[in-house]
């Protein structure tokens, strides 16, 4: 069970839909090999970047989050590193039966990516946001060039782009003691937990002027802006007045779910 835990399952089918919706949104034609393919691939390699994460992560989680697998000690730290570089391989060869040399490309870029950013670049100020929001929103693209429907498919990644980033942010705020007690130099140990929550502000306002970007109905314009781009902003000014554990976490479950309702008003819309 903890080999499947560690995967943070409900985060790589959901890694997979998003591919399928990037693959599908709008799409002249649809083949379903290559989307398939993709979907595959996009949640193989998803799934080594979470385990790979928990490699280099172990020390800041037996602080943060002591009943992960690994530092609760049900996973060897090198069982897991073989295990993220077996699921990269799955994705890789997934990619390839896309039969596209762009998802390939994309495929073996994130790869490294996700690898690069646990080791290094996850404690880099932003930089470590950044490359996260783009994993999120690249997926949507991926799945688009697989069923040559890439255009169709950037609206979605602008959304996933910007709510990835608020998220980000916010577990940068949330996680401050851990990170700090370990020395770590996120955007929140430099500037501080309110200025960071401040800084979130900039990605949300952005989602409520994605409608103007990305071409809806007025329908679901008028319903992504109250349902899925107000409430963030708001979601920040409660976290900027009660910053407590029980709050962030909340907070950032409530931005999963928004970042699901949203997608889904994109693909209505």
């Amino acid at each position: 069970m903890s080999y499947l835990t560690i995967l943070r399952p409900v985060n790589c089918l959901f890694t997979l839909l998003c591919a399928f919706a990037g693959a599908f949104y709008h799409a002249s034609a649809i083949v379903f090999s290559p989307a398939l393919a993709a979907a595959l691939s996009a949640g193989f390699i998803a799934a080594s970047g979470y385990v790979i994460n928990d490699v280099f992560d172990v020390d800041i989680d037996r602080i943060n989050r002591p009943g992960r697998p690994l530092p609760a000690g049900r996973i060897s730290l090198n069982a897991a590193t073989r295990y993220a570089l077996l699921l990269a391989v799955a994705g890789l060869i997934s990619a390839a039966f896309t039969r596209q040399w762009y998802c390939m490309a994309i495929a073996v870029f994130n790869s490294l990516l996700l690898y690069a950013y646990a080791r290094w670049l996850k404690a880099a100020p932003l930089i470590g946001n950044l490359v996260v929001a783009y994993a999120a929103a690249s997926v949507f693209v991926f799945g688009g060039l697989a069923n040559h429907n890439l255009i169709p498919s950037l609206g979605f990644s602008y959304f996933a782009f910007f709510y990835t980033l608020v998220r980000e942010l916010v577990k940068d705020a949330q996680d401050i003691e851990g990170d700090t007690a370990l020395h770590a130099r996120t955007l929140a140990i430099l500037i501080g937990e309110k200025p960071t929550l401040i800084l979130a502000m900039l990605p949300a306002l952005a989602i409520i002027a994605g409608p103007w970007f990305v071409p809806l109905k007025p329908t679901a314009t008028l319903l992504i802006i109250g349902l899925t781009g107000i409430p963030p902003v708001l979601a920040l000014l409660l976290l900027l007045r009660h910053n407590t554990k029980k709050t962030f976490a909340f907070i950032s479950t409530f931005l999963k779910f928004e970042m699901f309702l949203v997608l889904i008003l994109v693909w209505i819309g």
